[in-house]
């Protein structure tokens, strides 16, 4: 099963960014359900020290990513992922990306009853060209009463971080975050942000449903 969008240009020690802020540019978004293809039209921007991050969510309870390749030879890298019963958020990046309008091809593997397969390809300049992301962490469970989803990342002036959310209901952004994507299908729901980096940031969304699953994924972009 693939996911095709079309132009879209543990934890880790935390080092401090040396060059100019991390620059968020541009995002594009797929969702498909229960079918093997989707693609969306976009025109990748140029920038220097460029970085394609791409927030993958799916539900099954066996599927794996299996390949993430861009403008199709350029393979991405799996930063992590979380899982949450049938729910899963993974973070993959590719580093100096082309400066090209093509496809960004998103293989899954082992699936067994696909429901959505989401993603949020992000486009960013101005970050580190060898090490990008650093303190990756991810969380997830059932929500009850005070278990919204918070996760807390080092970072420094000039750095940026993200996160990613798959959730059975729709969140809340929390203060501070800006909205990067938001994608839905299947009765699930897919989100991204950034906030500016800072010796600590948390990252966390509210109003989520009792009784909702949900997975959150974050880590640190690195500027240049």
């Amino acid at each position: 099963m693939s996911l095709t969008l079309t132009g879209v240009g543990g934890k880790l020690s935390k080092a401090a960014g040396g060059g100019g802020p991390v620059a968020f540019v541009s995002s594009v978004v797929g969702t498909i359900n229960f079918t093997p293809a989707l693609t969306v039209t976009s025109v990748a921007p140029s920038g220097s020290d460029r970085l394609l991050l791409v927030g993958i969510h799916w539900s099954d309870a066996t599927a794996t990513v299996g390949t993430v390749v861009f403008n199709t030879s350029e393979s991405l890298t799996r930063l992590g992922g979380g899982i949450q019963g049938i729910l899963h958020s993974d973070i993959w990046y590719l580093i100096a990306p082309s400066v090209t309008t093509a496809s960004l091809v998103i293989t899954m593997a082992g699936a067994t009853s696909m429901g959505s397969l989401m993603a949020g390809a992000n486009w960013l300049t101005g970050t580190h060209q060898t090490t990008p992301l650093t303190d990756f962490q991810s969380f997830g469970t059932v929500v009850n009463p005070g278990a919204q989803p918070t996760l807390t990342i080092s970072s420094t002036t000039n750095d940026l971080v993200f996160d990613a959310l798959m959730v059975e209901s729709a969140p809340t952004i929390g203060a501070g975050q800006t909205l990067r994507y938001t994608t839905a299908g299947n009765s699930l729901e897919s989100r991204g942000s950034t906030e500016p980096g800072a010796a600590s940031v948390t990252m966390s969304w509210s109003a989520i449903s009792n009784f909702s699953a949900y997975i959150h994924t974050a880590c640190n972009i690195e500027s240049s």
